[in-house]
């Protein structure tokens, strides 16, 4: 180095110096662009989850108003009738591509599932989903905690993240 010009020795400092300052701009751009697509994915599914849920609580809604319309139906002889027919209707609503509806108690008894007829009348109090949420339990935790209904999320047998949205209805 001893034989290396002033001239080479100050200018091999500037380009260094240029790479350094070049190196932690690059890198402190890419942590930058990385957070501010952290936050936009993390807004996305918010936005999304918002979304879903007010078409799932518009869903939920319309299944409320047609047991309203069987429940005040005075043409029903029974409280039998009317749950009777009030299950078969729910059974044959659908939304979307493949959306269902069940009805179950607040005592985690499944009382119609449109898709899993086998676990009519079965006590869901015990089911989990792969990551551990008590899918019956939250259901019937959030139906009950507001008028209005809620979303719980869960996972289901499809790798797929479920969500309904829920609400508390005496006929």
């Amino acid at each position: 180095m001893k034989d290396v010009s002033i001239k080479t020795k100050l200018l091999f400092l500037v380009i260094l110096s240029i790479f350094i300052v070049s190196a932690t701009l690059i890198t402190s751009s890419i942590i930058f662009i990385n957070h501010i697509s952290e936050l936009n994915i993390v807004k996305h599914e918010k936005e999304s989850y918002k979304t879903k849920e007010l078409e799932l609580k518009d869903h939920v809604q319309s299944v409320i108003n047609a047991i309203n319309g069987i429940s005040n139906n005075p043409t029903f002889a029974s409280l039998d009738e009317k749950q009777n027919i009030a299950k078969d209707v729910v059974k044959n609503m659908t939304y979307g591509k493949d959306g269902y509806f069940w009805i179950n108690d607040s005592n985690h008894v499944v009382v119609m599932h449109a898709v899993k007829p086998e676990i009519n009348g079965k006590n869901m109090y015990e089911s989990k989903d792969p990551n551990g949420v008590m899918i019956y339990q939250e259901i019937v935790k959030v139906a009950n905690a507001n008028v209005d209904g809620g979303l719980v999320k869960y996972g289901w047998s499809k790798p797929v993240r479920l969500m309904v949205f829920n609400q508390s209805f005496l006929m």
